[in-house]
């Protein structure tokens, strides 16, 4: 596992300045979550403000209506198999709703993006 660094190009608060994968699985599993988004919406261009913030009001649709959850919970039960998992499945899912805000609000705030 590596890390995996997003830097805002013109950030408009701190939020925006970076964001910091420690776990490039992590930000895999959100790149999941984001390609499905952008197959049912329009492409954006992640490099200019107007970009991330179409594609943050892409996923906040994606976190509200349940089916960025129901994603990862899908990944939660193919990875955490077994008797016992339920605990280990619901803080994956739990820290990934999580990092799914943190990158929402990365990109309201990038004024664009880029990957380092």
């Amino acid at each position: 596992m590596s890390d995996h660094l997003l830097i805002g190009l013109a950030p408009t608060a701190p939020q925006g300045r970076e964001l910091f994968f420690h776990s490039y699985d992590t930000w895999l599993d959100l790149s999941f979550v984001i390609i499905g988004v952008m197959l049912e919406n329009e492409r954006v261009d992640r490099q200019t403000s107007e970009g991330t913030k179409k594609l943050a009001e892409y996923l906040r649709t994606a976190l509200k209506n349940g089916d960025a959850e129901a994603f990862f919970r899908k990944i939660a039960k193919e990875s955490f198999t077994g008797r016992g998992c339920k605990k280990e499945r619901d803080m994956y899912v739990e820290n990934m709703c999580t990092r799914l805000e943190d990158f929402i609000e990365f990109l309201i705030h990038s004024g664009g993006m880029r990957s380092v």
